[in-house]
């Protein structure tokens, strides 16, 4: 009768010892550095149109010699600051998806690896060169609370959609 703790049909078969699986057993380092360049190829372009975007939205001109100060205070429009957001996160769940698509397994793990990695690489972006215009703390918080969870997220979605077809 198939469906023994030991997955065997013989029941007096001993089970495997139990061995305890760790935060990091399991994880294809490539698949999350894969993810995470996926996360950052998407990120750079996107805030790119967003900044052009919004920038023609306000009329501000590019060889106006106050041009650097009104981008700095579109950077801090709520308008900004949520479409930033919103791209950064859709990024991060992207890195997630290719990482977790990419290991084929644990899929919500390596996602979320990718959110973390994401953080860490951002943080030394910080490190390296503050922005000159410090974004709001709040804001700062909010998008290092969600960069996990999106990772994951992306990972999900790879374990509902892809493998789940198979």
């Amino acid at each position: 009768m198939q469906g023994h703790t030991n997955d065997s049909d013989d029941p007096s078969k001993p089970c495997p010892p139990v061995e305890p699986s760790g935060i990091f057993s399991g994880i294809d380092p490539r698949a999350v550095l894969i993810g995470t360049l996926a996360d950052y190829l998407a990120s750079v372009p996107l805030g790119l149109v967003l900044i052009l975007v919004l920038s023609f939205k306000h009329s501000i001109q590019f060889w106006d010699e106050n041009a650097n100060q009104a981008l700095d205070a579109l950077t801090l429009t709520p308008e900004f600051l949520a479409w930033a957001f919103l791209l950064g996160m859709l990024c991060t769940t992207l890195g997630g998806y290719v990482a977790a698509h990419k290991a084929d397994c644990r899929c919500v793990q390596h996602g979320a690896f990718v959110g973390l990695t994401s953080l860490f690489i951002g943080f030394m972006f910080h490190l390296l060169s503050p922005p000159e215009v410090p974004l709001p703390q709040w804001y700062t918080m909010t998008g290092v609370l969600a960069a996990i969870p999106s990772g994951a997220i992306g990972g999900w979605l790879t374990s509902r959609l892809v493998i789940a077809i198979r």
